[in-house]
């Protein structure tokens, strides 16, 4: 029962959609019930088990802390009754709540490698789908599925080609999370398609993802790649470094679609004083979920997301938060490495989640139902072999 739940998320929430909801609401909201069910499937098992990691506990937490010191905007209402100021900070909390209980409900379910297996099939055969799905929008041939007439979206290079995800950045970042799958099944032929979906995307975020991932493919099985690719970064920052034209021409040429303005914009508001009694909120944060609320009001800015999902848990939960998220991602990362380094299928996870963090510095992929879903049950199943030394029978 357990693990068909997870194969239904996997297989049906990238391609969910429900005409009048968007491309993203019904596979937030699908995601978020399967999770649900999972870890009402492990409460009535009885069969959840003690986490191995505090940090998570610590950051949830965090959230409430935050939400507690967040400021109060005063006399937001809707159609004049009922006071919503702050009800964003609980969304975001529920959210981060439900996709962990879904990663410990993964840890402590009774599944064994031929089912992990069998998710990454499931997993690659979305990517390959949405890629297929993808190039065919890119050739004009779309049948279920019309342009927005968002300028923020028209105005992206290969507006056309989103697969079911609504979005270029969205489509790429998307099949970034299945190649790995594909090379640890030795599907070869998929994982190229896969890429040449990428290309066709023409997403610079995940163009530096698939980069950094082909990168740490080569070092992990030639060590000689890192050495050149680290000799090669050198000669590029001392470039930058001495050559000031050429670096305005980067930063000034529009390529980031706005987002070093948006980043310079939030980090400013977080570290300078916020409404009229002087109090900056640096070390909390604005509180859970308040990017998309405080951010375009207080900048006049059409940007709902920072782009960037690290500086965002910095906007939403302070310095305090990112130092926690930081902190778990270093020590339960670590021990996750060091266990699993020599299990080629934990390291095609591992890969993933590598990649995915890196994709997150330019698109918020963690915003976005089937991305979490997937990192979940990653997140759930690297915790899982960790603490059963590897493979399971």
């Amino acid at each position: 029962m357990f693990r068909y739940l997870i194969y239904t998320g996997l297989a049906v929430t990238p391609f969910l959609t429900l005409k009048g909801h968007g491309s993203e609401y019904p596979k937030e909201v699908f995601a978020l019930g399967v999770c649900f069910a999972m870890s009402l499937y492990c409460l009535w098992r009885n069969s959840f088990k003690r986490f191995p990691s505090k940090w998570p506990f610590v950051f949830i937490g965090w959230l409430f802390i935050s939400a507690l010191l967040a400021p109060k905007l005063g006399g937001l209402n809707l159609f004049g009754a009922g006071n919503v100021d702050g009800l964003w900070n609980y969304k975001a909390i529920f959210y981060f709540l439900v996709y962990f209980l879904g990663v410990m409900a993964v840890y402590s379910a009774n599944i064994s490698t031929a089912h992990i297996k069998k998710c990454m099939v499931i997993i690659c055969w979305c990517g390959l789908v949405m890629s297929i799905y993808g190039t065919a929008q890119f050739f004009g041939i779309d049948q279920f599925f019309t342009l927005s007439d968002n300028p923020l979206t028209k105005n992206v290079t290969a507006y056309q080609v989103t697969g079911s995800m609504g979005h270029p950045n969205r489509f790429g970042s998307f099949i970034l999370l299945c190649i790995p799958s594909a090379f640890y099944l030795k599907k070869y032929w998929m994982a190229a398609l896969m890429v040449a979906g990428i290309a066709i995307s023409q997403s610079m975020s995940a163009y530096i993802a698939l980069a950094v991932g082909g990168v740490l493919w080569g070092s992990y099985k030639y060590k000689f790649v890192l050495i050149l690719v680290g000799i090669g970064l050198t000669g590029i920052l001392i470039f930058l470094s001495l050559n000031t034209g050429f670096k305005e021409k980067i930063f000034n040429s529009g390529w980031d679609n706005g987002r070093f303005g948006v980043w310079g914009a939030a980090i400013a508001d977080v570290t300078t004083p916020f409404g009229d009694d002087g109090i900056t909120y640096f070390w909390s944060g604005f509180g859970p979920g308040s990017f998309e609320y405080i951010f375009p009001g207080k900048n006049n800015s059409p940007f709902l997301e920072a782009k960037n999902e690290w500086l965002e848990i910095f906007y939403r939960a302070g310095f305090v938060g990112i130092v926690i998220v930081i902190k778990m991602i270093y020590e339960d990362g670590r021990k996750i490495f060091m266990n699993l380094k020599d299990n080629p299928m934990a390291m095609a996870f591992i890969y993933t989640l590598i990649i995915a963090s890196v994709c997150a510095l330019g698109i918020p992929i963690w915003h976005k139902g089937a991305h979490c879903f997937y990192t979940m049950v990653m997140v759930g199943v690297l915790y899982k072999l960790k603490e059963n030394h590897g493979l399971q029978t």
